[in-house]
């Protein structure tokens, strides 16, 4: 192999590994937003439920007093 041919070598080696690099990088920014993604809806239903909690313990207090049981909140 002459040395023309292994410095070709050593050059295809470097831009595979490039590429290589260039679409892990991309992979790992998808992972990434797919992530923040998720994790987003899941601080929105998680927020969503809570008022939801909220309001009905608000409504359940609210038919108590109504009730003239004096309890709840």
């Amino acid at each position: 192999m002459s040395r023309a041919d292994v410095l070709r070598t050593i050059k295809d080696a470097e831009a595979d590994a490039a590429a290589t690099l260039a679409k892990a990088e991309s992979e790992a920014s998808n992972i990434v937003t797919k992530a923040r993604v998720a994790a987003a809806e899941t601080v929105s239903e998680g927020r969503t439920q809570a008022q939801a909690d909220s309001q009905q313990m608000v409504d359940d207090a609210s038919i108590c007093r109504s009730e003239g049981s004096g309890q709840g909140l």
